[in-house]
């Protein structure tokens, strides 16, 4: 594992530096989609803005409220810094202020979400790949399977061997990322894109959080797995109603 990562004389910590990556990634793929349907560069910058400032707002709120004690002891520490953050917590703040952003310039919500759902999955894949080779301590419970690992030079380190959760991970993020990748340039149902990332990667999710460390809050689920049932549930939901609309609009 490499918590750290040294070019000449400097010093970069690996996690932040696939983070940074994830995002230009990210941030490079959706100027492109965007640019692609015809939308102004104006639109690209004001998401970014919108989906940066309270992505990183929910992030840490996620983290600090799973980490109350150590917030409460050094509330300062890991404020204006990369680590100490949540995914889901920047999933959903993030989203929502998208969707609303984008209700409020009365634009079409789930054509642009459709459009762009794709750079979720991406950025999850290399910022998992960070996760993993830092060794960040989001891996799994213990294990004999014969890839099971250890993490003794990791961030959070251990000498036993451990599910490699990062990687089943990046690995659902891969399959995610290249069927929404298929679809990108074909006509499909509005809100089929999105409906299909949130139902795939909270199911995938889900499973994974059996082999993780999360402690269980609710009927025996850890807080992402309760996350990710309403995840499934948005999806099926926003499947079948438009489904619904589309059945009423042709019986028009």
């Amino acid at each position: 594992m490499y918590p750290t990562i040294h070019i000449l004389i400097f010093k970069i910590d690996t996690f932040s530096l696939f983070f940074l990556f994830a995002l230009a990634s990210a941030t490079f793929l959706m100027r492109y989609e965007l640019k692609r349907n015809h939308y102004p560069s104006c639109l690209f910058f004001e998401l970014i803005v919108v989906a940066l400032i309270f992505g990183i707002i929910g992030s840490k709120l996620y983290y600090y409220f799973h980490n109350w004690n150590y917030f409460v002891a050094n509330p300062f520490s890991d404020l204006f810094c990369i680590s100490g953050s949540g995914w889901f917590g920047a999933f959903v703040f993030g989203g929502l202020s998208i969707v609303l952003f984008l209700k409020i310039k009365k634009l079409p919500i789930l054509k642009i979400l459709d459009m762009n759902i794709l750079v979720v999955p991406l950025g999850q894949i290399i910022g998992r790949f960070g996760c993993f080779i830092s060794g960040d301590g989001c891996y799994g419970i213990p294990s004999d399977l014969p890839w099971a690992m250890s993490f003794p030079n990791g961030l959070v380190p251990t000498h036993t061997k451990v599910h490699p959760t990062p990687l089943y991970e990046m690995i659902i993020g891969i399959c995610v990322f290249l069927l929404l990748w298929k679809l990108r340039k074909k006509e499909t149902p509005r809100g089929l894109k999105l409906g299909l990332y949130l139902i795939l990667a909270s199911l995938g999710r889900f499973a994974v959080e059996f082999y993780r460390l999360n402690p269980k809050v609710l009927l025996g689920f850890t807080v992402p797995q309760v996350i990710a049932c309403l995840s499934i549930m948005l999806g099926i939901f926003i499947l079948l109603s438009e489904k619904l609309r589309y059945k009423v609009e042709v019986a028009r």
